[in-house]
């Protein structure tokens, strides 16, 4: 003899969506007799919310309206925006051994931690196209401002 509780999922349904400009994933079910809707960011995949309800209609709503609270909306970029971040081209750390290039790419391809101790360090500068360097303080202030 089990001392175990049945416990009966139903009705499961997952679908892909967006919320304020980003992509989420849905999924609700019942449990029991409680609904159940969970929403995560599409990538990396973490939970955003997680909602009960009496019914499906009532999970969703609510796990959408609280979800649509913490997702702030992605800003477009501006023409202004663009044209910075198109006008650099190299990424220049002026360290102790010298300088160290990278390509833009090269650059993001760092881990998180070291591309942020690099900012952090204020030896840091972007090369435009015309061969000018831009510290990476003055790069931002510069994108800040197109945004207000």
């Amino acid at each position: 003899m089990s001392c175990a509780a049945s416990i009966q999922i139903a009705d499961y349904e997952f679908r892909s969506d967006a919320i304020n400009g980003r992509a989420i994933n849905v999924t609700s079910y019942r449990l029991d007799k409680s609904c159940i809707t969970i929403i995560e960011s599409k990538d990396p995949g973490a939970e955003i919310c997680r909602v009960t309800g009496s019914s499906r209609q009532e999970s969703l709503s609510n796990a959408y309206a609280l979800a649509t609270n913490r997702l702030t909306p992605l800003t477009s970029v501006s023409s202004e925006q663009e044209r910075i971040v198109n006008e650099i081209n190299q990424i220049i750390l002026d360290s102790d051994g010298g300088e160290k290039v990278f390509q833009v790419g090269e650059f993001l391809d760092l881990p998180s931690n070291e591309r942020m101790a690099y900012m952090f360090s204020g030896k840091l500068s972007f090369v435009t196209m015309d061969r000018s360097l831009i510290p990476v303080g003055e790069a931002i202030e510069k994108l800040r401002s197109c945004m207000k």
